[in-house]
């Protein structure tokens, strides 16, 4: 988990650093093709699978169209089936609230750090925010959190007694399951009663 942080902040530092030497922002053009690589084999102690998925996903809470998208009832089994193709929870944690992101791929569900990371590399490569409300109302900043987990956790000498799980498995330490599930909405999507939404935390519901 440590670890993963300090990878998401140095990943953001690089790239703003490369847009301030580039003056420019980096962009992604359609006609761009990337090859899957072939010898990538997935070690069955760390991932469960490899996969391609579209940056821009990260965007909007809509699926783009064409996506395809695996059976929501073949993964993470320990939750309802997720339907939709963006979810969020809002936990307590750290001293404030964060939002936990959950979109739907063709094989996985991609959320937590992981959906973090690749909503704020999407945002800066196609340089336009996500249509959604991506903190929660009183979110501190990442750099904020991984001070202070550092401070914390690592500084302190590490947790007292580690742990499996990261909240989102069933582990019964830090489970997001005691925390309502929301249907990820973009700003101003008209819902079913035609009014607009106006921010990303109304539509209540587990995604099933």
């Amino acid at each position: 988990m440590f670890a993963s942080l300090r990878c998401a902040r140095v990943l953001k530092r690089s790239i703003c650093r490369l847009q301030r030497q580039c003056g420019c922002t980096l962009a992604i053009h359609s006609s761009a093709r990337w090859k899957e690589l072939s010898n990538l084999v997935a070690s069955p102690s760390e991932v469960d699978d490899i996969w391609t998925h579209p940056l821009s996903a990260f965007l909007s809470s809509v699926a783009p169209i064409g996506l395809k998208l695996s059976d929501p009832t073949t993964v993470d089994k320990h939750r309802p089936p997720q339907e939709v193709f963006r979810t969020y929870t809002d936990i307590p944690w750290l001293g404030s609230t964060y939002r936990l992101h959950r979109f739907r791929s063709s094989k996985q569900l991609i959320k937590g750090l992981t959906a973090d990371v690749l909503i704020s590399v999407a945002s800066i490569a196609y340089g336009t925010a996500p249509k959604y409300q991506v903190n929660a109302d009183d979110q501190k900043p990442w750099q904020d959190m991984v001070e202070l987990v550092v401070s914390r956790y690592i500084g302190a000498g590490g947790r007292p007694q580690q742990r499996w799980g990261d909240g989102e498995s069933g582990d019964a330490q830090g489970s997001s399951e005691a925390f309502e599930t929301f249907v990820g909405v973009d700003v101003d999507m008209p819902l079913q009663n035609g009014a607009g939404q106006k921010n990303d935390a109304s539509q209540s519901a587990l995604a099933n």
